[in-house]
């Protein structure tokens, strides 16, 4: 498998991160106010199959989550699993140039959505995800750092979260104790991030 192709697989907990109750307020943008919930729903579950390897749920994905997008413009949830599935596209993708353009509109729409709303948690998550599996070349690496960084913060910040977001941020820290051991106290946040599922099992 060519390294486009090994990355990018988002992890399956980021849907039930998205359908929690109570994650909606995490941002401060329109995310999930005014959407068409769903239509949202829809989108994300052929968003996932295609994420898990359905290769005829990746266009109708795209086609989804793009009309999500046009109808509403400050939706970054919507905007950042756009990214994502544009990264989807360029991982199952065989035509070079094709690859590359798909991930350059996975970034696009990645950034997009950090910059309608950098405080929502969800993208926060999705942007780390896809950005820590992209292969090194695209120097995407950084970001994805910086994303985790955010993300540790929030989370801390949280009393009694929710088992979906510990669970959403366990990955996350063995990224951040593997490209940035220096940075923070990746394996204390982890063990809080675990005991947050145990106490809820």
């Amino acid at each position: 498998m060519t390294a486009i192709r090994c990355a990018l697989l988002a992890t399956p907990v980021l849907t039930l991160l998205v359908l929690a109750a109570g994650f909606v307020w995490l941002g401060t943008g329109s995310s999930a106010i005014s959407r068409d919930v769903q239509s949202f729903d829809n989108a994300i579950e052929l968003h996932d199959a295609a994420r898990d390897g359905d290769t005829d749920a990746l266009r109708p994905a795209i086609k989804a989550l793009r009309r999500l997008r046009r109808d509403d413009p400050q939706d970054a949830e919507s905007a950042v699993y756009l990214g994502s599935a544009y990264a989807i596209a360029a991982r199952d993708g065989w035509f070079g140039p094709s690859r590359l353009y798909n991930v350059a509109k996975a970034v696009h729409h990645l950034n997009a959505a950090l910059d309608l709303d950098p405080d929502n948690f969800v993208v926060r998550v999705v942007r780390a995800s896809v950005q820590s599996r992209l292969p090194r070349i695209f120097g995407r690496r950084g970001a994805a750092v910086r994303d985790g960084i955010v993300l540790d913060r929030m989370f801390r910040g949280i009393n009694d979260p929710h088992p979906a977001m510990a669970s959403a941020m366990l990955p996350i820290y063995d990224f951040l104790i593997e490209a940035a051991p220096d940075r923070g106290d990746w394996r204390g946040g982890r063990k809080i991030a675990d005991d947050a599922i145990n106490d809820a099992s």
